[in-house]
């Protein structure tokens, strides 16, 4: 599975994100972990519909088998993250490597 079917499968086909609704591209973590990762403006502070300044959202979706062996996904939102800088999601996103593990975050 791509990291676009796999986030298309868990987000949904022509589903946006309001907050950064152009996405700029999908990637793929390590074995288990895909993202997409998309900007925008953010909600709009006001009834004129003036947004804030651009912001990058990274999407993380994790993916594994069930027992017959058919693909699943997951949205991890333990790490997905909106940041204001797309260096910002590039570290995000190396620290997230560097842990190694796809089950940051979870509870047993």
């Amino acid at each position: 599975m791509t990291p676009k079917e796999a986030v298309k499968k868990e987000y949904g086909a022509t589903s946006k994100n309001m907050m950064t609704p152009h996405v700029l591209g999908y990637g793929r973590i390590n074995d288990s972990l895909v993202y997409e990762l998309s900007t925008g403006h953010g909600i709009p502070r006001d009834s004129y519909q003036h947004a804030g300044p651009q912001i990058w959202g990274l999407s993380v979706v994790e993916i594994g088998s069930d027992e017959s062996g058919a693909a699943t996904t997951k949205r991890r939102h333990d790490l997905s993250v909106c940041l204001h800088s797309r260096d910002a999601v590039r570290v995000h996103i190396k620290k997230i490597k560097k842990e190694g593990v796809a089950d940051h975050g979870k509870e047993d």
